[in-house]
């Protein structure tokens, strides 16, 4: 019961990534909800870093865009979405390199 309190804890003061790491771990010691918990916490992390990545993509903050892609790619390694706006920002950040 520990580590679900953790994660409440966690997830209760905003730390997402901690929550969702002791979520994980909760589950993996059968702890009852724990394992929806985890899966709720995950999309809604790869929610806040698609925007957070979107937002930096706009702002022509690409080294902040190609982090927080990285970020949804640990979470969901199939994201097809994921994988193409980071190309996209890497290529643009390898012509605004060019121009230099």
């Amino acid at each position: 019961m520990l580590a679900l309190r953790s994660a409440e804890t966690a997830e209760d003061a905003g730390d997402l990534e901690r929550a969702a790491a002791e979520y994980k771990r909760a589950a993996s010691l059968d702890q009852p909800a724990a394992a929806g918990k985890a899966e709720d916490l995950r999309k809604r992390l790869v929610s806040r870093y698609t925007v957070s990545a979107r937002t930096a993509f706009v702002k022509q903050d690409l080294n902040g865009s190609i982090r927080a892609w990285d970020k949804v790619l640990e979470l969901e390694p199939n994201n097809d979405t994921a994988k193409l706006e980071r190309q996209k920002a890497l290529l643009l950040q390898k012509k605004v390199e060019g121009l230099k």
